[in-house]
């Protein structure tokens, strides 16, 4: 919890600089100030919440969270009132939801259920695909360009080659980066 404080703080103070006293940054330090960083916050109170409590949702208050969460999604594609709020509040807050009724909605599950490896692999690469995929998807759309690929085809066609791009980098960054430096901070956590 005092990481996920810290962790708040930091990504709070970098939103709340922004909007009070910096609203036009340049793209790139208004992409890391940006309030889609306390989406990811929420992820880590959730894991907080999980791994303190432990508890289930049975299946069926999952089901009907997810579905409110649904209902605030088409509400803030069509009421004005939600049209006007930050992204945070339109999308984040229904996103949360879903990741809470997701993550604690297993009560009732069989426990013989087991997820496939590339599903676990892709959530153990989830982090490093958050970090990188705005860096792999930049390196891609050069790459494509350079090799005179890009104007081939549509915009909305280069969406699932991208993808693919920022999957296969985080999963190179998972196994490169991440996987040894929690190593080590599990090997000094220890000491």
């Amino acid at each position: 919890w005092l990481a996920i404080g810290v962790l708040g703080l930091v990504f709070g103070g970098l939103v709340l600089v922004r909007v009070l006293f910096f609203p036009g940054l340049p793209f790139y330090l208004e992409y890391w100030t940006s309030p889609i960083i306390l989406e990811f916050l929420a992820g880590a109170v959730i894991a907080g919440l999980y791994l303190q409590f432990a508890k289930r949702f049975h299946w069926g208050f999952a089901a009907a969270l997810i579905v409110f969460s649904l209902a605030w999604y088409v509400a803030a594609r069509q009421v004005p009132a939600f049209l006007e709020q930050e992204r945070i509040f339109r999308e984040g807050v229904p996103s949360a939801l879903i990741v809470l009724a997701l993550t604690f909605g297993t009560k009732g599950i069989p426990a013989s259920l087991t997820w496939p490896k590339w599903l676990v692999l892709m959530g153990d690469a989830s982090y490093s695909l958050y970090l990188s995929h705005f860096f792999s998807m930049g390196i891609a759309m050069v790459i494509l360009e350079k090799l005179g690929l890009l104007p081939l085809l549509p915009a909305e066609a280069w969406i699932l080659p991208l993808l693919a791009a920022c999957v296969v980098a985080s999963i190179i960054s998972y196994f490169v980066i991440e996987k040894p430096v929690m190593g080590l901070a599990r090997k000094y956590e220890k000491v």
